[in-house]
């Protein structure tokens, strides 16, 4: 079986500034990271400091995705 989202289906979703870009975030109270896509970073014309690239392992074979670890980010509810 294979289940694939290409979208959220969080129901719990608002208005913010990220570096003062606006953006629709989808809020999971249980994540303990916050994942931006690389489109997003690129778009923002203050980008926060790469502080180290990552590997994230997801489950299923041979699953990764290249990251970074960045910061600070600013983020305001609108």
């Amino acid at each position: 079986m294979i289940v694939n989202h290409l979208s959220s289906v969080s129901k719990y979703k608002l208005s913010i500034e990220l570096n003062g870009k606006p953006v629709e975030a989808v809020v999971d109270t249980g994540a303990d990271v916050t994942i931006i896509s690389e489109e997003l970073f690129n778009s923002m014309k203050r980008k926060p400091k790469v502080k180290k690239r990552v590997t994230l392992n997801a489950t299923g074979k041979k699953m990764k995705m290249n990251g970074s670890v960045v910061g600070p980010v600013r983020m305001k509810i609108v």
